[in-house]
This record gives structure tokens, sequence and C-alpha cells, in this order.
């Protein structure tokens, strides 16, 4: 029985792919323009 569905696991490969480039991008950013001018204007 094959209980790995390879449409459904490559799909969620592709998500935490996307993730971690977002996560990257924004420590990235904070990082070079630091991180109370990334926060500011987003509430955060």
């Amino acid at each position: 029985m094959d209980w790995l569905n390879r449409e459904t696991a490559s799909a969620w490969r592709s998500e935490g792919r996307r993730y971690a480039r977002e996560i990257n991008d924004y420590v990235r950013t904070g990082m070079e323009c630091g991180w109370k001018k990334r926060t500011e204007g987003t509430g955060g």
C-alpha cells in the first residue's frame, strides 16, 4: 500500500520552500535595515 500521495507531498514541499523563502527575505530585510524600521507601520 502506498501511503504517500505524491501530489500532496509535492504541494507541501513547494509550500515549505515558499514559506522559507519569505521568512529568509523578512530576516534579511530586518538585518539590513534594522528591525525597528521593518516593524514601523506594520502594527508589530
